[in-house]
C-alpha cells in the first residue's frame, strides 16, 4: 500500500489533539481550572478510529478476505501481547503504587475476554490495562 500523505497529516493532527487533551487533564487536575479550547482534543481519538477504519478498508479492498480470516489474524496479532501485559499489570498495580495483590478473578476474566467493566475511579468502562478500552470498542 503506498503511503498516503494526507493520512499522515491527519495522524499528526490527531496526535497533537490527544496530547493537548491529556496535558490539560493533568494541568487542570493539579494546577488550574478547565481549558475549554483543548477539550476538543477528545476528537483526536475519533480521528484515529476513522483512520484505522480507512486503512483496514483499503487493505481489505486490495486483498479480499473473509470475516473469519480477518478476525483470526487480528486475534493472533493482538491477544497474546494484550494478555502478556494484562497479567503482570493485574498483579502489581494498586492505588498505593506497585505492590503484589491478587486481582478480582471476574475483573481479570472480563479483561481477558474484552468485556467492558465499569471503573469507578476513571468514571468509564475500562479493562485492567487501561488502554485496552480501544480494543473493547
Amino acid at each position: 500500500m503506498p503511503q498516503i500523505l494526507s493520512i499522515q497529516y491527519l495522524r499528526a493532527i490527531a496526535a497533537v489533539l490527544v496530547v493537548a487533551l491529556h496535558s490539560t487533564i493533568v494541568i487542570r487536575r493539579d494546577y488550574a481550572p478547565e481549558f475549554p479550547m483543548f477539550t476538543t482534543g477528545e476528537f483526536g481519538v475519533d480521528i484515529f478510529f476513522v483512520i484505522s477504519g480507512f486503512i483496514m478498508w483499503t487493505i481489505a479492498a486490495e486483498k479480499p478476505t473473509t470475516p473469519a480470516a480477518f478476525l483470526e489474524r487480528r486475534i493472533i496479532r493482538i491477544v497474546p501481547l494484550y494478555w502478556a501485559v494484562t497479567i503482570p499489570t493485574a498483579f502489581i498495580s494498586t492505588d498505593a503504587g506497585l505492590t503484589f495483590v491478587l486481582p478480582d478473578p471476574w475483573s481479570l476474566a472480563r479483561s481477558f475476554l474484552f468485556i467492558p467493566e465499569w471503573n469507578e475511579k476513571l468514571a468509564m468502562a475500562a479493562p485492567i490495562v487501561f488502554v485496552g478500552w480501544t480494543l473493547n470498542l
